[in-house]
């Protein structure tokens, strides 16, 4: 599980950087083009592959973003064509943040170990430890990234969507 968010959290830091490593993309070809910031987050690939990174404060509920995943991974049809998605989560009830990975029409929704205070820990602390820890003060309030690769993105609205699964407050 540490693995898992370890490569989260790594792919999250590429695509706030504006660069997705090749796992991260595995259908876009070694040269994009577009040259620097190509990748950039909220930017256009070759094959018409974008990306979009969802971000919120606070906690989802995990429900409704099962319910909101599936529909998204499953029931779109042609509207919309997921190839990836990956994230770090926090949900209501659950002091733990969860790791998602989505490929295609298959995902998996993990809890993970907390990092350790001070971002040591198993993890070797780092970035990576950074953005798990990250909201893990008392009455902090977590962050939320969940990164979407596909075609046909209406970032709006799956913006909208994502924000919709929030826990009251």
């Amino acid at each position: 599980q540490t693995e898992r968010a370890l490569e989260v959290g790594r792919c999250l830091a590429l695509a706030e950087a504006g660069a997705l490593a090749e796992e991260c993309l595995p259908c876009a070809p070694a040269d994009r083009g577009g040259g620097a910031g190509a990748a950039a987050v909220g930017s256009e690939h070759a094959i018409a592959v974008q990306t979009c990174t969802l971000r919120s404060r606070g906690r989802l509920e995990l429900e409704p973003f099962k319910t909101w995943l599936c529909d998204l991974l499953w029931e779109r049809g042609g509207e919309l064509t997921v190839f990836r998605m990956k994230g770090l989560l926090h949900f209501s009830g659950d002091p733990r943040p969860h790791a998602l990975q989505a490929v295609h029409e298959v995902w998996d929704l993990k809890p993970c170990a907390p990092a350790a205070a001070g971002g040591g820990g198993e993890a070797g602390g780092g970035a990576d430890a950074a953005v798990a820890a990250e909201g893990a003060e008392e009455g902090a309030q977590p962050s939320n990234q969940l990164v979407v690769i596909a075609s046909n993105l209406d970032t709006a609205a799956l913006e909208r969507e994502f924000l919709a699964c929030m826990a009251a407050s």
